[in-house]
């Protein structure tokens, strides 16, 4: 891995650990939840930490794929889908005006994610992280679906 390769991956993982905390602090938001300022509902908060936790399997399967096999299309797409997730965990997270728009986003880019890792797995170079990642992106497929569906009506 290069110096850029991986000043990238270090980029994109503080990123998704700074989601998390955003999804860990709408946790606590939910916790203090009262009508008078409550701008989020379940699904928003639970939108906000699958994508969290999309980000982080993203990474880790960028990790995996920069490694000596070198799929590298499979690296880029998941840096991408980790910084879509990262950006709709955020968003999610405080409830924001564009939470339809970037959770829609959101499905499309973790749906061609988890392709791209589907085919390393064909192809027999799939990797643990890899197979996670899929999984994890078609979770966030779906919840951002959802929420995405709900806004939009």
């Amino acid at each position: 891995m290069n110096r850029r390769e991986m000043l990238t991956a270090f980029g994109a993982t503080t990123a998704a650990i700074g989601a998390l905390g955003i999804a860990a602090r709408a946790d606590d938001k939910k916790k203090h939840d009262h009508d008078h300022h409550s701008m989020m509902g379940k699904r928003e908060t639970d939108c906000a930490k699958v994508c969290a936790d999309c980000s982080i399997a993203c990474q880790t399967c960028v990790a995996d794929c920069l490694s000596p096999k070198g799929m590298m299309p499979c690296a880029a797409t998941c840096m991408d889908c980790a910084a879509i997730c990262t950006a709709c965990a955020q968003i999610c997270a405080r409830g924001g005006p564009l939470t339809a728009s970037i959770a829609a986003a959101c499905a499309d880019a973790c749906e061609k994610c988890a392709a791209e890792c589907d085919k390393c797995c064909e192809s027999g170079t799939c990797t643990e992280a890899c197979m996670a990642c899929a999984k994890s992106c078609r979770a966030c497929v779906k919840v951002c679906r959802e929420v995405a569906d709900r806004l939009k009506k």
